[in-house]
């Protein structure tokens, strides 16, 4: 992996961490805040170890747990969807969720490939 190519996923995920620690803010008046706190809190701590670790000490096993426990937790709201995203909680449960999941399997993505080069 080129470095300038390196350079910009690492800009992308910083970018990315500081959206998760606010979206983390946001939900202090949740009734279930500890939960989406701790997911939100989660993912940004993620991203930030792709923007600052070497690439020599990254690891995609946490990730790959992460990735593992959203598709769980998601696959528990499926059931209960009813309309579109904007109409009711578990919708835009569904949303925030896929959000973070999508941002661990870019890791995934980028860890795959920095192992092969």
């Amino acid at each position: 992996m080129s470095q300038s190519l390196l350079l910009i996923i690492r800009i992308v995920y910083g970018v990315m961490s500081v959206g998760f620690f606010w979206f983390a803010s946001l939900q202090f008046n949740d009734i279930d805040a500890v939960y989406w706190i701790a997911v939100y809190a989660a993912v940004a701590l993620s991203c930030l170890s792709v923007t600052f670790l070497p690439v020599q000490r990254m690891h995609s096993g946490l990730p790959a747990l992460f990735c593992i426990l959203l598709v769980v937790w998601i696959a528990t709201l499926v059931p209960d969807l009813e309309g579109t995203w904007w109409d009711g909680e578990v919708e835009r449960e569904l949303g925030g969720l896929t959000i973070v999941l999508l941002s661990q399997l870019g890791e995934l993505f980028i860890f795959r490939r920095m192992s092969r080069s």
